[in-house]
């Protein structure tokens, strides 16, 4: 028997209602593609960069982030410690702030999108998620055919 895909996504923002809505609109989202196309994933949900960095493992696939954090830290701090510990997972950077300098910085750290929260926000960060699930599983099946 074949083991299905299994995707482990983190979502790291220090407020908690916007944690919360970008958590369930992810699951909502992922839930019906996951379905369809044969994966499973899990969500870790953290407020805190301390939660955060005990919790990364080289398991984790995704990362989506707001870019300020609690007690000073910022994705550029997360990005450094993903950088360390783990090769292959894909950041998304949320933030407020709409500074090109702030979101060319975290891109040179190895963040794959940056999005400025709006309205579209979620909507654009489960269609990034989608697609860079996508490229996996294209992965994945181009290395079992080879």
């Amino acid at each position: 028997m074949e083991l299905k895909p299994h995707f482990k996504i983190m979502i790291v923002e220090d407020n908690d209602f916007y944690n919360k809505l970008l958590t369930r609109h992810i699951q909502n989202y992922i839930s019906p593609i996951a379905v369809s196309q044969g994966f499973t994933f899990e969500l870790f949900c953290y407020t805190t960069f301390k939660d955060f960095s005990l919790n990364l493992n080289d398991e984790i696939d995704f990362i989506l982030c707001d870019y300020f954090l609690n007690d000073g830290y910022t994705a550029i701090n997360l990005l450094e410690l993903v950088n360390k510990l783990i090769k292959r997972v894909r950041v998304i950077v949320i933030s407020k702030s709409q500074d090109i300098k702030t979101s060319i910085r975290t891109l040179l750290k190895g963040a794959v999108e940056f999005l400025a929260k709006d309205r579209e926000t979620l909507k654009k960060s489960g269609h990034i998620l989608e697609e860079m699930i996508y490229e996996l599983l294209e992965k994945r099946r181009n290395t079992k055919l080879n």
